[in-house]
Parts: structure tokens; C-alpha cells; sequence
């Protein structure tokens, strides 16, 4: 019998990001792409959700829309 790691995957606003380093939490992840994508700085990352044997991650900006 083989254990192997939970492969991570990042979502946001529907693009998947690599996830650039897998001993890093989540949120350093996020952190790393907010270099790309500005709206990432401020992100909050749900909880994992599984899908296919993977970890799912879903980040999310915290504005809100206007109006």
C-alpha cells in the first residue's frame, strides 16, 4: 500500500493557479500570486473542498460590488 499527498489546486474567479510551492499554506500561495493579480493581496482562502482526489481551494476577494 502507497500513501502519497493530496494534491492542492487554487481557484480563482475560475482560473486554476500553480500552486508554487506545496509546503507553503494556502494563503502564502495566494500571497505569491498577488504579485500577477493585484485583487489576490487582500483574498481569503475557504475551506478545502474534494473533487476528483484533489484539494480544492477557492480564494475570494473581500470587496464587495458597488450599488
Amino acid at each position: 500500500m502507497t500513501i502519497k499527498p493530496v494534491e492542492r489546486k487554487i481557484v480563482f474567479n475560475g482560473q486554476e493557479l500553480a500552486d508554487l510551492n506545496p509546503t507553503l499554506p494556502v494563503d502564502e500561495v495566494v500571497k505569491m500570486h498577488a504579485i500577477n493579480i493585484p485583487e489576490l493581496a487582500t483574498a481569503i482562502v475557504d475551506a478545502p473542498e474534494y473533487k476528483d482526489g484533489k484539494e480544492v481551494y477557492v480564494a475570494k476577494t473581500r470587496l464587495g460590488t458597488k450599488g
